[in-house]
């Protein structure tokens, strides 16, 4: 594979896993030791023997995110399971975002409400007891009962970490080409469908008026949910480790944890259609890494350290800075991901700073920087 001049690329191969959930542990641990600074920007790999190249420039990744050079690497059928705007393709997608801009900006910006569902699914979780699973089960049950209007505390019959998994489970199933599990019903979707009919919310509402039928809504719900395990949590533990917990809403130090320990380590595309000058073939898996592109030196000085006031003085910085994406495809949740972790490092501040941390995938997900009195087994 060629490599235009204005890029650099490695000169050697890497032989990764697949990029399926349960090789993201390995995944992360390969991209993160193996691609090291002087980091090029185009490095070619295999991923389980797929074709691919990992890129760790931003001015490639974003000539690639912003065109049509290449559709979510996930397949039809398995991005149809996961649902939501993700299954969208061209003019929907922009159109959908609008929406969902104007419907979870209402909620962002409702700071009381936010902080009292957190305050329930905390409770009910246990979350302040320094149980690391019990924290993604309780932002994303606040999350869930503030947009479909319940109360994050209620409900005990139903396992929202459960029905999580069943339903990536299926998910994954349709990855692989295979069918569903037998006899696992689809838990999530019966209790989001059951909960929409018997409630209201801005949130529903706010999408209803603007044209949405109930079960777009509730497949907008899932995916939004599935693909946010654990994003949250990421965020909201490194801002402990990093004793920025008392700051935690100011948008200096919110960027900051978010370019060292961004929401996803990778963002991969298929391509389907070449453009003069990136090296990438059609087929190709490219895997546009943050983790890499926040800590290129390229684009940053001091790339390791903390620095909050970094994006006053560093003219480079902000142009390759990308926890959230760029494009058509940027999460359109980024703005209440960013209030729902500012509040919950407030409810959690007393948590002492650990002074041993590690970095650790939440949830196969997010990296983050984890205080050691978290336990990984709650």
């Amino acid at each position: 594979m060629s490599v235009p001049s204005e890029f650099t690329t490695a000169d050697r191969d890497l032989a990764l896993p697949s990029l399926s959930m349960r090789d993201r542990v390995p995944l992360f641990h390969a991209i993160r030791h193996g691609i090291g600074p002087p980091m090029p920007d185009v490095t070619t790999a295999t991923f389980d023997g797929v074709r691919g190249v990992i890129v760790a420039g931003y001015p490639l990744a974003r000539r690639i995110l912003v065109s049509t050079v290449g559709v979510k690497s996930r397949p039809v059928r398995s991005q149809r399971q996961l649902g939501g705007v993700g299954a969208l393709r061209d003019d929907q997608v922009r159109a959908a975002k609008a929406d969902l801009l104007i419907a979870l900006g209402r909620e962002a910006a409702d700071i009381d409400s936010v902080r009292r569902h957190l305050e329930l699914g905390f409770a009910r979780t246990g979350t302040t007891e320094n149980a690391l699973g019990a924290l993604t089960e309780a932002l994303s049950g606040a999350l869930l009962a503030q947009l479909l209007g319940t109360r994050a505390d209620l409900d005990p019959s139903f396992a929202l970490r459960e029905a999580v998994f069943a339903t990536w489970r299926h998910v994954e199933s349709a990855v692989a080409e295979q069918d569903s599990p037998p006899g696992e019903p689809n838990v999530l979707d019966d209790h989001l469908s059951r909960t929409v009919a018997a409630h209201s919310s801005r949130f529903v509402e706010t999408l209803r008026l603007r044209g949405w039928a109930d079960e777009r809504i509730i497949a907008e719900i899932r995916g939004m949910l599935l693909a946010g395990w654990g994003s949250t949590s990421a965020s909201v533990l490194s801002t402990l480790a990093l004793g920025a917990a008392e700051s935690a809403a100011q948008p200096a130090v919110q960027d900051e944890v978010l370019r060292l320990y961004p929401p996803s380590f990778m963002i991969a595309r298929r391509v389907v259609e070449p453009i003069p000058g990136i090296p990438i073939d059609i087929g190709d898996i490219v895997l546009i890494s943050p983790w890499l592109i926040h800590r290129n030196p390229a684009g940053w000085s001091a790339p390791d350290r903390f620095l909050p006031a970094r994006r006053c003085r560093d003219g480079s910085g902000p142009e390759w800075f990308l926890p959230f994406g760029i494009g058509a495809r940027r999460c359109p949740a980024a703005r209440f991901a960013r209030t729902q972790a500012a509040q919950a490092c407030a409810l959690l501040k007393s948590t002492p700073t650990p002074d041993d941390t590690v970095v650790r995938l939440i949830e196969n997900r997010s990296p983050a920087l984890v205080g050691q009195s978290w336990d990984t087994a709650r």
